[in-house]
């Protein structure tokens, strides 16, 4: 039996019940109750939040081919730092993490995934699809 109150574990670290995300990406949520009682992880993918900065960076963001059947090729325009990429599935498990811009996706099942970008101040979510 669930009962309240409920406490919200977000992975951004808030403990509200409702954020606003500053950033594209992904969020996720774990809630529990007043018996201790887990919920399953809610995940949302934020692709809504514009700011100037943001916007522009991804203007000059390609990711190719997409779809692909094996590498995932990443171009960041004129930016030539650090960029750190996660690859999720549907369920948002990331399945990868890498700082390269060049992806082999040849051992994944084929189907769709969420790519994401950062770098320290931006964000560039995409949904891949491997074939």
């Amino acid at each position: 039996m669930v009962r309240a109150p409920y406490f919200y574990q977000w992975n951004t670290g808030e403990t509200t019940a409702i954020i606003t995300p500053s950033a594209n990406g992904l969020y996720s949520v774990v809630v529990s109750d007043a018996d201790s009682c887990l919920s399953d992880t809610a995940i949302f993918l934020v692709e809504f939040v514009n700011t100037t900065s943001i916007e522009n960076w991804s203007n000059s963001v390609s990711i190719y081919p997409n779809p692909t059947s094996d590498i995932l090729t990443i171009s960041t325009g004129n930016y030539s730092g650090l960029i750190t990429t996660n690859v999720y599935d549907l369920f948002g498990r990331k399945i990868i993490t890498t700082n390269e811009k060049e992806i082999s996706l040849k051992s994944f099942a084929d189907g769709v995934y969420v790519l994401e970008i950062t770098t320290g101040k931006n964000s560039y979510t995409v949904r891949i699809i491997k074939e």
